[in-house]
């Protein structure tokens, strides 16, 4: 499964309910704010068509991941500052909690999103930064909350925006951000023990969606691969042998996302702000947000978002969700099974689960849970 984030405004996520992303999608820009914090911490859960309380007394999630096998869920909690206090005072932690039990381990405060867990369901993977310079990197992290392994990334890496296990033996493959003469780009890396490789670099565009696909016949990795002008957002679908990656990546399918937002600001073009893979890698779940006009010329500009189902390997494109205004960031997750998904959506104060099938119909919705 995939588990990303983009630079998060943790300004803007702290005392707001974050939308979450459980076993695959991504946090990319938090541009939505909300007036105060849910009562109830809830994850998505798109196996069971429902919501899964967390025994956590309060704050916000940023991020959350299903461990494999059901039984786990990792999830990045951020407690807002006193009233009056300095933003500084704020709180940002992970945490795992035992499904059946409810017992709840936090981990070091050093671990942050994003979260993925290896196949044997028994250990998380997560962003680490250490030391006053804030240096970033990887930690392998056990249900007790011990750190077991933990690689630090070259200094020119600034921001891992995706993680996903490679097989049984613990490696990862992330992407991230890397800073050159020329400016920012984006890079496929794996970790090799205590060394990382580069996998593939693009200039000039956004790498997301790190999902790797283990098989009898070997493991492959997918991502996408856009650009965007104006309201319009290019998406390519690639994948590459792990077990050949002296191959150059293969192009799957392309596609073309028009958001027909209205009137767009004029400094801002579209962009991707969620990829989602099914586990068999057919399917891809994208958000992308816009920043619009507002309805009058006094009015501040309004983001809006729309949610869009791509097949990897034909490029056929549909809309699940228009482009509308949302108080929050829009996610998807899908179920094991692969045969749906869910998006959570904060609309004019009232969360709201969708259940989505494979090909796009729906949604069957699922109200945040009673008190």
């Amino acid at each position: 499964m995939i588990y990303c984030q983009r630079t998060i405004n943790i300004a803007l996520f702290l005392g707001a309910f974050s939308g979450l992303f459980g076993l695959q999608g991504c946090t990319q820009h938090g541009h939505g704010t909300l007036s105060k914090p849910m009562p109830t911490i809830v994850a998505p859960d798109p196996d069971n068509g429902s919501w899964a309380k967390l025994d956590v007394p309060s704050g916000s999630i940023g991020a959350s991941a299903w461990s494999p096998d059901h039984k786990y869920l990792a999830a990045e909690i951020m407690v807002a500052p006193p009233a009056g206090a300095s933003q500084d005072d704020s709180e940002q932690f992970v945490v795992i909690e035992d499904m059946a039990t409810h017992k709840v381990c936090r981990l070091p405060d050093t671990v942050h999103s994003p979260l993925a867990w290896l196949p044997s369901g028994r250990m998380l993977v997560a962003g680490n930064t250490t030391g006053d310079n804030e240096t970033p990197g990887i930690a392998w992290i056990g249900l007790d909350g011990v750190i077991t392994r933990s690689v630090t990334l070259p200094d020119d890496i600034s921001n891992v925006l995706c993680i996903t296990p490679l097989d049984a033996d613990q490696e990862v493959a992330f992407i991230a951000q890397r800073e050159t003469k020329n400016g920012v780009t984006s890079a496929v890396y794996t970790t090799s023990g205590t060394e990382i490789e580069t996998f593939a670099e693009s200039d000039d565009v956004d790498l997301d969606g790190l999902y790797c696909l283990n098989s009898a016949t070997g493991s492959k990795l997918f991502w996408t691969r856009w650009t965007a002008e104006a309201d319009k957002v290019s998406i390519e679908l690639y994948s590459i042998s792990v077990n050949n990656p002296d191959k150059a990546p293969r192009l799957l399918s392309s596609s073309t996302i028009a958001m027909a937002a209205g009137n767009k600001d004029a400094d801002a073009d579209a962009e991707v702000t969620s990829v989602t893979f099914s586990p068999d890698g057919g399917m891809v779940a994208i958000t992308c947000g816009i920043l619009v006009q507002g309805a009058s010329a006094d009015a501040p500009p309004a983001y809006k978002q729309g949610n869009y189902l791509i097949d990897v390997h034909t490029g056929v494109c549909k809309t699940v969700l228009p482009v509308i205004a949302l108080d929050d960031d829009l996610f998807n997750v899908w179920a094991a099974t692969g045969q749906k998904f869910a998006s959570t959506e904060m609309i004019a104060g009232n969360l709201q689960l969708d259940l989505w099938t494979r090909d796009g119909a729906g949604p069957t919705r699922v109200p945040y849970p009673a008190q």
